[in-house]
């Protein structure tokens, strides 16, 4: 529950976004996804890797 109370703070501010930061929808998900990554690991790995290369590429 605690990932929630946090991921849901972040999309609020997410939320505040107006097309500046243009906040990619993988991050979206990544957000509500907890609960698929903790049953499967696969998905969770494939999904940390695609987090990881977006935040590289969104930041740079």
């Amino acid at each position: 529950m605690d990932w929630y109370d946090r991921a849901k703070k972040v999309r609020s501010l997410m939320e505040l976004d107006k097309g500046d930061l243009q906040v990619p929808h993988a991050l979206w998900h990544y957000l509500d996804d907890a609960d698929i990554r903790i049953k499967d690991q696969r998905y969770a790995e494939a999904q940390i890797l695609q987090i990881k290369e977006l935040l590289h590429t969104w930041v740079n």
